[in-house]
């Protein structure tokens, strides 16, 4: 009863507040997760730019970091990964709950309007905060298949954004309707209809993203999804209570996803072919506008990683001959990876991180990377030819079964793990640099599967959510 009246109470005071609303971004712990969340709040104070976004998260070093460098206000709370481990699970219990608590000040404090989870274990204690006192909740999911966070979460969710129609079967059914553009009936008009699972299916051929299977659930049909929000999310004074999983797509920075109607989608960029700059090529020495090959280790590096493709590229001397290669290694294998390149006499750009990300993409011929879900969604915005290699410890799978997606509808190589791991990078790797047919391929395969609009989609979402 008493958590009743403090969510009356809360709806009450928000209805006198003032216009000018706050949004709280809950979680981060990595940058798969924090990138999203600042795509959503940088469209959402293009269009409301008098709105307040806050970051809530843990106190690890690299949120900070990319929050802060994002220019947003960031409050850590104590928040740790939950640990089951004798030694450790009196102290991860006592650090959440003080979590916990300080989220319930913060919501007392700041009154946000909606709260939108963005995952990891520490978007945990804001959202069940904001539950208790009756905000809004929206949650972001990445993957295609649910991290632990949403999939507990999504019970106190009012609406979970979906970067695929697939990643709703990895989540309960129970009182939610599904928002997609599955288009059952291609071919007829335009029209709206309850599937018999629950399933809201809105058919518009035109707006069917060209090449990829209807069971994608491919976000192109954003206006269509948005259309439908008035009846597909009820205003929380409704007296219907239940969530609604939309297929927004995966929120990614502007500069990254206007790289969708650049120039570079209809060719390599720099305009210069291996094959001729390899004329006048010498050893260590590329020429502007050589070919580049980009190597991305995630935003927090991969020691791994850096280490198998260093061991691949010790073998591929002739195939690297008029290549330049800009590789982002994270600060811990920063040294090792420089001395390594000079000493193998390769060209090589090696930084621990890259701000300007969609310059590194403008530039790129093609990628080599993990296949975090964010990472996916800005290679395909900008339609960058990818071997993938999936993190093999990530949770539930994931990068694996995100890699898998883009495979399947032939939009990137992935190099399966494998002993030694240098030796099943080099086959794929070989390929994608010496095969320009191919890379053609999986870029226009890749453009078929990008979702520019996704950060709008959000925030219509998020729209809804003035309404109480």
């Amino acid at each position: 009863m008493g958590a009743k009246l403090e969510r009356l109470d809360y709806i009450s005071d928000m209805t006198n507040a003032s216009t000018r609303r706050t949004v709280i971004f809950a979680g981060g712990g990595t940058g798969g997760h924090l990138f999203p969340g600042i795509a959503v709040a940088r469209e959402l104070l293009a269009r409301e730019p008098d709105a307040r976004v806050l970051f809530v998260g843990s106190q690890k070093p690299i949120e900070l970091d990319i929050v802060g460098g994002a220019g947003f206000e960031h409050i850590a709370l104590p928040s740790v990964s939950p640990s089951l481990s004798p030694a450790r699970i009196g102290s991860s219990l006592l650090k959440n709950w003080r979590a916990y608590r300080q989220a319930r000040a913060i919501m007392a404090r700041e009154r946000p309007s909606v709260v939108v989870g963005l995952g990891g274990f520490a978007s945990v204690p804001p959202v069940l905060a904001a539950w208790r006192a009756g905000v809004p909740i929206v949650l972001l999911e990445q993957n295609v298949v649910p991290g632990k966070a949403t999939r507990w979460l999504s019970r106190f969710a009012d609406t979970i954004c979906l970067p695929w129609a697939e990643t709703a079967k990895h989540l309960s059914s129970r009182n939610r309707v599904l928002v997609t553009n599955d288009l059952s009936d291609a071919g007829g008009p335009a029209s709206e209809k309850l599937g018999a699972e629950g399933t809201r299916n809105l058919s518009d051929t035109s707006l069917q993203s060209p090449g990829v299977p209807n069971e994608l659930g491919s976000p192109a049909s954003f206006q269509c999804c948005a259309h439908s929000l008035k009846q597909a999310v009820p205003p929380k004074n409704s007296a219907s209570r239940r969530t609604t999983l939309i297929v927004t797509g995966n929120p990614i920075r502007r500069e990254i996803a206007i790289l969708t109607s650049t120039d570079s989608q209809t060719g390599e960029p720099g305009g210069v072919s291996p094959r001729t700059v390899g004329a006048n090529h010498v050893r260590g020495l590329t020429p502007p506008g050589s070919p580049t090959l980009l190597i991305l280790g995630g935003s927090q590096g991969a020691t791994s990683l850096n280490a198998a493709v260093l061991d691949a590229l010790a073998t591929m001397p002739t195939e690297l001959t008029g290549w330049r290669i800009v590789h982002q290694t994270g600060a811990a294998d920063l040294d090792a990876i420089r001395q390594r390149y000079a000493a193998l006499s390769l060209a090589a750009d090696v930084q621990p991180f890259f701000r300007d990300m969609a310059e590194q993409y403008r530039r790129a011929t093609c990628v080599l990377s993990r296949a975090g879900a964010t990472t996916l969604a800005e290679i395909a915005c900008a339609g960058l030819p990818a071997l993938l290699v999936p993190l093999p410890t990530s949770a539930h799978d994931h990068q694996r079964l995100n890699a898998r997606l883009f495979a399947d509808h032939s939009a990137a190589l992935v190099a399966e793990p494998a002993s030694p791991a240098a030796d099943s990078l080099r086959a794929s790797l070989v390929q994608l640099l010496s095969d320009h047919p191919l890379r053609d391929r999986l870029r226009r395969n890749l453009r078929a599967l990008s979702q520019p609009q996704a950060s709008g989609a959000v925030v219509d979402v998020l729209e809804r959510c003035r309404t109480f």
